[in-house]
């Protein structure tokens, strides 16, 4: 998945997950320690973890998991 693809993907499942946004930003956007997890290092995973995904499939999957079909 290329950016882009990653940031259509993103924004459909925050849409599907309107607190997600709220939860994130809970998050610094700076760490105090190298281990706290950060805004951005949380979507850094994100796309790490969806790289060799397709959009549609990641499309797919937020989608079920927003109906409650994840299994």
């Amino acid at each position: 998945m290329n950016k882009p693809d990653f940031d259509e993907w993103l924004a459909f499942h925050f849409s599907r997950f309107t607190s997600c946004t709220g939860w994130l930003g809970k998050f610094p956007t700076a760490a105090r320690f190298t281990a706290d997890p950060t805004q951005r290092s949380i979507i850094d995973g994100w796309r790490d973890t969806l790289q060799s995904a397709e959009l549609r499939h990641a499309k797919t999957a937020s989608q079920l998991l927003a109906i409650g079909e994840e299994s």
